[in-house]
């Protein structure tokens, strides 16, 4: 399998299940660059959410549907990353302040594969007010 990084945004945290979770899915195959869960947060009732957040047309359908077609957005947090692969793309990119997005972009042109894991496997905390 090789060496895997591990990738969480400042405030989130995982549970005792995400590597469980996660590695098995890396495993499936050696062009498995990336496998991803998505972001819930402990301060935002899901029901109460205006600043949307939870985003659950995103994680529930876009990127289940993308996954189909063996692509996904890499969101930034929440994810393992082949090491290999990563190197392959020359590391994250640096010109950019979407660099996650820019480097799903670039594992998909040297055709690595995605794993998406519509399980909330870390909590984190989200702004609550605009300022």
């Amino acid at each position: 399998m090789g060496e895997l990084i591990c990738i969480f945004d400042a405030d989130q945290c995982p549970n005792k299940d995400f590597f469980r979770t996660m590695i098995p899915r890396m495993n499936l195959s050696d062009d498995v660059a990336l496998v991803l869960s998505p972001q819930k947060f402990n301060n935002v009732d899901p029901w109460c959410d205006i600043f949307n957040h939870y985003n659950i047309h995103f994680w529930h359908y876009i990127m289940s549907s993308l996954c189909s077609f063996d692509t996904i957005f890499c969101t930034g947090t929440n994810f393992l990353l082949r090491a290999r692969a990563l190197a392959e793309v020359d590391w994250f990119p640096t010109k950019s302040i979407t660099e996650d997005f820019e480097l799903g972009i670039y594992l998909t042109i040297k055709n690595w594969k995605y794993e998406y894991i519509y399980e909330y496997l870390v909590v984190g905390d989200a702004p609550q007010s605009i300022r």
